[in-house]
């Protein structure tokens, strides 16, 4: 079931089933409903295929676990390798069905426990919400997980949408200002802290992505970036529970902008003693943030 939230100027599409994922963003142009997040094929959500969405739910990390384990207070856990290089990526939400709590005309909640799956891919057990709210041009989509586990445990979270780059023959200017990022091997995991990010790296003044190929995690950012096109601009704000922002290229053309908590292979980097983002929460304690996403020209 796809649930549909609507007003005069955005049209967004969220699949509970399906990791309660985004399977398209539409605004409203002169020209008709125009997406600005890559289109969702329904036999990609026929088929439980969650990268395909326009956008989905990182949830309890985001980005690689090295060899998929990790260390965290004195002891090594073990994942399943969600990825052909034998890692682990970007949490175990994303495919699972949510509960849908509330719904209206402009919003949606939903949840899911963990402990309703017997398979879930991580070692402690926790709750977590998505809540959507369309407002005017603007969405707003609000995160929170917390502990139901007896132990500490290491959390993080994040959005991960696919902006089009193009809207009509014209591909946006990105803008965003960051300090710094953590440069990676081949394998993209990040071999030690964030260092200043170079200039080939750098979106301040604003520029075209190009054919420049991106997988880059950054810190020091200031919560928001944009999406420049002729006609339109898309306005990304997010809280500063948000630390770190992840630019990927799809082969497909599209951009990532994935707001997110922890840096990629972020335990491991805590472990070591390097600051990644990464929250320790207490049980019961909580982690939530929202991210703003607005439209002007509309």
């Amino acid at each position: 079931m796809t649930i549909t939230l609507q007003n005069t100027q955005l049209r967004l599409k969220i699949v509970p089933q399906l990791g309660a994922g985004i399977a398209g963003l539409e605004v409203q142009l002169p020209e008709g409903w125009v997406p600005v997040l890559r289109p969702t094929p329904a036999t990609a959500i026929q088929s439980g295929l969650a990268s395909r969405l326009s956008c989905f739910l990182l949830i309890p990390y985001s980005g690689r676990i090295a060899g998929a384990n990790f260390g965290f207070g004195g002891q090594r856990y073990r994942l399943r390798p969600s990825g052909q290089d034998g890692n682990s990526i970007h949490g175990d939400v994303r495919t699972r069905p949510w509960e849908v709590v509330e719904r209206g005309e402009s919003g949606l909640l939903c949840r899911l426990h963990s402990r309703s799956f017997a398979d879930f891919n991580f070692p402690f057990a926790l709750g977590a919400e998505v809540g959507y709210r369309l407002e005017g041009a603007g969405l707003q989509v609000a995160l929170r997980v917390w502990s139901e586990d007896e132990r500490p445990m290491p959390v993080g979270m994040g959005l991960h949408p696919y902006f089009l780059r193009q809207l009509g023959q014209q591909e946006a200017q990105l803008a965003v200002r960051a300090e710094r990022y953590y440069p990676t091997g081949p394998d993209l995991i990040p071999a030690g802290p964030a260092v200043p990010v170079p200039q080939s790296l750098r979106f301040s003044p604003p520029r075209r992505v190009g054919s420049q190929q991106l997988d880059t995690t950054f810190t020091g950012w200031d919560g928001r970036a944009e999406l420049r096109w002729p006609e339109l601009t898309a306005q990304l704000e997010a809280d500063p529970i948000f630390s770190h922002l992840v630019l990927f290229t799809h082969p497909s053309g599209a951009l990532a902008i994935e707001p997110v908590s922890n840096a990629a292979d972020g335990f491991n980097l805590m472990d070591r003693g390097v600051r990644s983002g990464v929250q320790v929460l207490q049980p019961g304690a909580e982690l939530r943030g929202s991210v703003q996403l607005r439209f002007v020209g509309l």
